[in-house]
């Protein structure tokens, strides 16, 4: 829902821009103060213009003087038009630092997603080396690793354990010890 009024947005700036560039071209041309300014800026543009239309091939144009109102024109026109672009630039600028403020805040969240399953597999592989521990250490004890007591488990189901717990809907860290019985529980 942000994404296109953003764009909305931004397309509403550009449009309210166009009628500003055109009072800035207004307001260009009639001040004498900016005069000076515009009518070197326009004819250098012009300038500029021709000769990259003379280095493409184009020889219909004549190198021509520019006069003073058409050198004003001209100024304003590009005073009005940097005006715009700088509008333009600017909110591209604005919408490159959201989305790669936004793309940063996503590679955080999977970076931590990361290294909290790190940490959950090295807990449950920790867990495991105590079972196994136990397990050993219970057989150890009855002297019969292949004989079951009770409810207790053997070495040999030990292996088809592990296995089990490689099904995702078996997990060795819900298995129980019992001290009564010296056996382990699923």
């Amino acid at each position: 829902m942000v994404l296109p009024l953003l764009k909305v947005g931004s397309l509403f700036i550009k449009s309210v821009a166009k009628p500003f560039s055109k009072q800035i071209k207004i307001q260009a041309s009639k001040s004498p103060v900016f005069h000076g300014y515009i009518v070197k800026m326009a004819r250098i543009w012009y300038k500029l213009d021709l000769r990259l239309s003379k280095f493409t091939g184009d020889t219909t144009r004549k190198p021509v003087e520019l006069n003073v109102n058409a050198a004003i024109d001209l100024g304003a026109e590009m005073v009005s038009e940097v005006f715009l672009l700088s509008v333009a630039v600017g909110l591209l600028i604005i919408e490159n630092k959201r989305s790669s403020a936004k793309d940063q805040k996503k590679e955080e969240a999977l970076n931590k997603r990361f290294s909290d399953l790190e940490s959950t597999v090295q807990l449950q592989q920790e867990q495991i080396k105590n079972l196994e521990s136990i397990i050993l250490n219970n057989d150890k004890n009855n002297n019969n690793n292949n004989n079951r007591n009770n409810n207790g488990i053997g070495l040999g189901e030990l292996k088809k354990l592990k296995e089990k717990s490689m099904n995702p809907y078996i997990s060795i860290s819900s298995l129980e010890y019992n001290n009564n019985n010296k056996g382990l529980f699923i």
